[in-house]
């Protein structure tokens, strides 16, 4: 079959004749030409790989505009491992709102842009950018947000920073849905103490998460209550009856739950991350931890970022041990290591799935003098745990495995083990899986684990992967294959190992084995589980750094 453009040619060389008095009026001759270009055109629209865009529906332009402004990478759920780059992609990000770039470079995108309501739902504030431009930004963004609720992300640089914050948080407080707050590391210590009476406040009644951290702490003193321009804003957010996630200085959380009137919504909170950023802060008393798990029932998730809680006042007889349950907790992560020692006795989680430790250290003469109470409850502390991870931790069991069989026991039905760290700061002996090889073959410890994952993190000094380990992580490496190669001969049970690739050539080569390949965890990093547990977190990324191994 011919095509069109042959045809048109065709009709042109069988119609010479007409088309010789058109070459004495030029005229003719352009209008003729201009229809058959329009001819050809039409012709090959029927093409779609040749068909012209002419224009974008507005549907696809928005999604557009909507990636352009994504906050990402304030977010650690879009973290990179390299720390280092955190703190340029903030900056990055902070340079200039890309929603008003967008509406400036055209008329088209701009009528566009401003019919987009949600693109005008995020505002930011960086310390580059003045006080004062806020104020006037949030009643633009405001009337462009429409009946959307906003979220707001900023960097506090100073005291002035904070309290115009706090009078702009207040202006428009039924209209914030996320408040996410960082302060500069060398911003302030202690916060002078306001006049300001809570009942003149107004509650963020449609707050759904909100987000407050300070690198050194925040050191609001003993005798100071919540008249400080934190506390107030912390306070106003607790008490919203619509607040679901929940990332504060441990200080600030324990002032807003002795505030008895209006009360925390305990029902509504699901995701709670207690901060200290201070070593030398004034820890909480034992029963703060035990009142968080007995009045927010309906918690998903807690983290404990580091050492924040006293150790109980006095050991507990078995009669007086009174467990608290929190019935829907499902991710626990624990840096703290009075809580790491004490939870096994005080705290039952019946559909708790992920379990872990960082940075505690766990010793046999802390675990051993109450290890039978823990083996009669074992089935009714955490039955349906699936995932236990120690990263960075430190083990003294010297006399015997006695002292880790608490954990053992609480921890019985897990199919996963995670251990992460640095191989020079432990000994071969040192290691869960060493406990595991010597009780057995006696028992079997963790009969249910399919799948260990081992991430021995090489130390700076020794960062090529291409080069051989130091003799202290080879010693350990292969240490613990042996263990595991034991606990499958004896178990008559497959067990997967799931480690980095450079760790499974090392053992290749010291133990001439033939191990199958298996994908190995990003050399770049590891991160310790899966981690949020929900879509709807949404805390900055700073929220992840006391949990990277």
């Amino acid at each position: 079959m011919d095509s069109g453009v042959d045809g048109y040619a065709c009709f042109a060389c069988h119609n010479q004749k007409s088309l010789q008095p058109m070459s004495n009026n030029p005229g003719l001759l352009l209008d003729e030409f201009e229809e058959l270009k329009r001819r050809i055109l039409q012709s090959k629209w029927g093409h779609t790989e040749l068909a012209p865009i002419l224009a974008f529906p507005n549907e696809i332009t928005m999604l557009i505009f909507n990636l352009a402004c994504d906050r990402s990478r304030l977010l650690f759920r879009q973290r990179s491992t390299a720390f280092g780059h955190f703190e340029e992609q903030e900056q990055h990000i902070s340079e200039g709102a890309q929603e008003l770039t967008i509406s400036h470079v055209c008329h088209a995108w701009r009528e566009i842009s401003l019919d987009y309501s949600v693109l005008w739902s995020t505002i930011n504030h960086f310390p580059k950018s003045p006080v004062g431009r806020l104020t006037d930004r949030l009643t633009t963004y405001l009337a462009r947000a429409q009946a959307n609720l906003m979220d707001l992300w900023a960097h506090v640089s100073g005291l002035d920073d904070l309290q115009c914050l706090l009078k702009i948080l207040q202006l428009c407080s039924s209209r914030w849905r996320r408040i996410s707050l960082t302060f500069d590391e060398h911003s302030m210590c202690r916060l002078p103490t306001r006049t300001v009476q809570l009942k003149r406040l107004k509650i963020f009644r449609n707050l759904e998460t909100f987000d407050i951290y300070h690198p050194g702490g925040v050191d609001i003193g003993v005798d100071i209550d919540l008249m400080t321009e934190s506390g107030q804003i912390c306070t106003m957010a607790t008490i919203g009856p619509r607040l679901t996630s929940l990332r504060v200085d441990h200080r600030l959380f324990l002032q807003s739950l002795r505030l008895r009137a209006p009360k925390i919504h305990q029902n509504c909170l699901s995701h709670l991350q207690l901060e200290s950023g201070s070593a030398t802060a004034q820890r909480l008393p034992w029963s703060s931890f035990l009142l968080i798990l007995a009045e927010f029932t309906k918690l998903v998730s807690l983290s404990l970022s580091s050492l924040i809680f006293d150790p109980p006042r006095r050991r507990p007889r078995i009669g007086e041990i009174n467990a608290i349950v929190a019935p829907n907790l499902q991710y626990f992560r624990c840096a703290d290591k009075e809580v790491a020692v004490w939870m096994w006795l005080y705290f039952r989680a019946p559909r708790l799935k992920f379990l872990t430790f960082n940075r505690v250290t766990l010793r046999d003469h802390h675990l051993r003098n109450f290890r039978y109470v823990v083996h009669d409850m074992h089935e009714q502390i955490f039955p349906s745990l699936e995932t236990l991870t120690f990263a960075n931790c430190f083990f003294h069991f010297v006399l015997s495995a006695d002292g880790m069989r608490p954990i053992i026991d609480a921890t019985r039905n897990i199919t996963h083990l995670k251990i992460s760290g640095s191989p020079s700061t432990l000994g071969a002996q040192e290691t869960p899986i060493h406990w595991m090889s010597q009780v057995m073959p006696q028992e079997k410890v963790w009969p249910h684990l399919d799948t260990i994952s081992i991430a021995w993190r090489r130390p700076i000094a020794n960062a090529d992967k291409e080069k051989p380990l130091a003799n202290a992580d080879t010693e350990i490496a292969s240490v613990s294959l042996e263990r595991m190669t034991e606990r499958m001969r004896l178990l008559n049970q497959r067990c997967v190992l799931r480690t980095f690739n450079y760790l499974a050539r090392e053992w290749k080569v010291k133990n001439h084995l033939q191990l199958p390949s298996v994908p190995g965890e990003a050399a770049t990093g590891f991160w310790l589980t899966e981690w949020p547990p929900v879509d709807n977190t949404n805390f900055h990324w700073t929220s992840e750094t006391s949990f990277a191994s």
